[in-house]
């Protein structure tokens, strides 16, 4: 891999090298954050193939069906009226083994009329592709972590003229996949369902997605918190009849269960100065709720959250099994109302053993 391929280069940078006519003979866009590279790609190709050079010094092939014969005169024709022919390469590592080598030959000596961009869009989880060799001007494109998303949330708010609340883009974060073409599309219909209104919240993301209660999963998560076992129920009660799937929720207070059973063992099991940074760094957007979450988990202790844990569990068990389905949503009031329990009660849960869950 030669040194100009191995850095890390900034879509900044290309755009700019660009405009000034600098740019690279070759563009390797990978990875598996499929939006943020079909974005830089579009931006790319405004710059060094606007629309009135595209009929006739414009090329588009994909890796998958394109023949040896075929890649290489698209690489290699003379530019009409352009300065330079444009080809763009889609899935450009899943060529067969002849243009595959027409491609490893051109890349070592690549046509100073032409500028290949060439385009690989990976599976998340999967090993990073290897890169092939020759004067590359390299891009990754790697899914973005948890903190990553939501600034790319906000931004994509600030940029359309609208602020996301803190609990908003926590929110969308945990009822979304990693993905950003799924943030974007919830985004997008909530901006667009505000209207004039400035400020997203988590009850307009609720809204845009069906749901009509007038509480949101952090009204929910607040009274479960401070131990409020009828607000709590009712709130559940209220989002459900509102069209929130019980699945949905029960996915949401997973992860937020998950939090606090974290928060408990570090609180349990580690001393120092560090102690609340650790919980901060554990709740992330919720780390103002720092000090409730460890008054939630000492009032449960570490037997309490391995039953709400299990207890949890065996809802989602029932709600996915549809000869248990109409018991689901009974059992999870009373997960609900066992989890709320407040500081130094003995009672014992409510829920049956799992066997008996299993064949319910």
């Amino acid at each position: 891999m030669s040194a100009e391929s191995a850095r890390t280069p900034t879509v900044e940078k290309l755009l700019s090298d660009a405009r000034k006519g600098n740019a690279p003979a070759v563009a390797f866009l990978v990875g598996s954050e499929d939006f943020l590279l079909r974005q830089a790609l579009a931006e790319y190709l405004a710059v060094i193939a606007p629309p009135d050079v595209r009929d006739f010094d414009f090329t588009q092939l994909r890796g998958e069906s394109v023949d040896g014969n075929t890649l290489y005169n698209a690489l290699t024709t003379l530019p009409f009226m352009a300065p330079k022919r444009v080809v763009v390469l889609d899935d450009a590592l899943k060529l067969d083994e002849a243009p595959g080598a027409r491609l490893a030959k051109y890349l070592s000596s690549p046509s100073p009329s032409t500028l290949l961009v060439m385009v690989q869009v990976t599976d998340p989880g999967n090993r990073p592709p290897a890169i092939p060799t020759g004067k590359l001007f390299v891009l990754r494109f790697d899914g973005l972590r948890e903190p990553e998303r939501i600034a790319w949330a906000v931004d994509f708010c600030k940029r359309h003229g609208k602020s996301l609340s803190r609990e908003a883009s926590q929110y969308l974060i945990e009822s979304s996949s990693a993905e950003l073409t799924d943030l974007s599309a919830k985004l997008v219909m909530a901006i667009l369902y505000v209207g004039d209104v400035e400020e997203i919240t988590p009850a307009t993301l609720l809204r845009v997605s069906g749901v009509t209660s007038e509480f949101t999963v952090f009204n929910l998560t607040d009274a479960i918190l401070k131990g409020q076992r009828g607000e709590a129920c009712r709130m559940a009660k209220s989002l459900l009849d509102g069209g929130e799937a019980l699945l949905g929720l029960l996915g949401f207070q997973r992860r937020f269960l998950i939090k606090l059973w974290q928060v408990g063992s570090v609180d349990r099991h580690s001393k120092g100065a560090d102690l609340e940074a650790r919980k901060k760094a554990i709740l992330g957007g919720q780390a103002w709720k720092s000090h409730e979450f460890t008054a939630r988990a000492r009032a449960l202790g570490e037997q309490g959250l391995r039953r709400a844990v299990s207890g949890l569990l065996d809802v989602e068990i029932l709600a996915k099994n549809r000869s248990g389905e109409s018991g689901a949503r009974a059992r999870y009031f009373e997960w609900l109302y066992e989890t709320c329990r407040p500081a130094g009660s003995t009672s014992e849960p409510k829920f049956r053993n799992r066997s008996i869950l299993l064949s319910a």
